[in-house]
């Protein structure tokens, strides 16, 4: 039984060492990938979305194609490229999608405009008056500084002279 027990042990110590000596750590973080990732936030912060457009951005995507595949930044090189052109193919559709607007607002019409489609604004028909009444017969009860004599004549005899009354303080009334 002597044999089987070295021979377990030999097998123990071979499998040991098989995982933990020729396992390979990560490669380094890319130099290619920090400068590139730097200088596109520093040309994003500047032009916003123009900087998709701008010439550095090439020499952005060369950098990040250097980036090695074994590298911790591979990954992260990979989606920052595809971001950058997938918002390149935006923003040249927008810009041609501009351009054509400015062309076709440029160009005049040769058209007769009555022999279009163009819906037309309706102009609005002149209603005929409504009749208001009769006209204003004036006010209808007394107001502040209405004469006395209007007061006994009119308002359907309301108001009737009487004694004089003595106001305390102002005397007759």
């Amino acid at each position: 039984m002597r044999p089987f027990r070295g021979l377990g042990f030999a097998a123990v110590l071979v499998l040991a060492l098989g995982t933990s000596g020729c396992r390979r750590g990560p490669a380094p973080p890319s130099p290619e990938y920090e400068q590139a990732s730097r200088r596109w936030t520093s040309l994003y912060g500047q032009k916003l979305d123009s900087a998709y457009l701008d010439p550095a951005t090439g020499e952005i995507e060369a950098l990040l194609q250097r980036v090695p595949a074994d590298s911790v930044d591979s990954a992260a090189s990979q989606d920052l490229l595809r971001r950058i052109q997938e918002g390149r193919a935006r923003m040249q559709a927008a810009a041609e999608e501009q351009r054509r607007a400015v062309a076709s607002a440029r160009t005049v019409p040769t058209t007769d405009p009555s022999q279009t489609n163009i819906p037309r604004r309706v102009e609005p028909q002149a209603e005929a008056p409504v009749d208001a009444g009769p006209g204003d017969a004036g006010m209808d009860g007394p107001q502040i500084g209405t004469p006395a004599s209007e007061l006994v004549a009119g308002f359907r005899g309301c108001f009737r002279r009487s004694t004089p009354v003595t106001v305390e303080g102002r005397g007759m009334r």
